[in-house]
């Protein structure tokens, strides 16, 4: 019987044959493994080059309108994380993947709407995004609806 490690490295090989031939749910599984790696580096350039080779994947799997890939590369924007923060980037790959129905882009961009994020103010546009996100059944757009707009 394979131990876990052989298990999870034969995963990770053939995530990367199916990346390799344009699969984008490989492309993305793949980038979350580097994006894994870079948030448990030790040293600057170890991170630096797992958050480029995860951007990488996940700009592929994006370009086939992924639209978890789509998120994630907001994430990188919004936080910096191994790119240059860049608030109008993040903004773009949000609203693509919320257009999507990604629950956790439709949270983010209402969070953003909420504090002026990025964007103007809209405290009506902040509860349509975050309603549709907990209709979706994200967990945190739930909490936030009954924080903040319990009638």
């Amino acid at each position: 019987m394979k131990s876990y490690d052989n298990v999870l490295e034969d995963l990770i090989e053939e995530h990367l044959r199916r990346a390799d031939k344009g699969n984008a749910v490989s492309q993305h599984a793949i980038g979350l493994v580097y994006k894994s790696f870079a948030e448990n580096a030790n040293h600057v350039d170890e991170r630096s080059s797992s958050y480029n080779k995860a951007r990488g994947y996940f700009e592929l799997a994006a370009r086939q309108n992924l639209h978890s890939a789509l998120f994630v590369l907001g994430e990188l924007y919004d936080q910096g994380l191994g790119v240059m923060k860049d608030s109008s980037k993040a903004l773009y790959y949000y609203e693509k993947a919320a257009k999507m129905n990604n629950a956790p882009a439709l949270y983010k961009l209402g969070t953003m709407y909420f504090n002026g994020f990025g964007v103007p103010k809209d405290l009506e546009k902040a509860k349509e995004l975050i309603t549709k996100a907990a209709e979706l059944g994200h967990e945190k757009a739930k909490l936030f609806l009954d924080n903040y707009f319990t009638e």
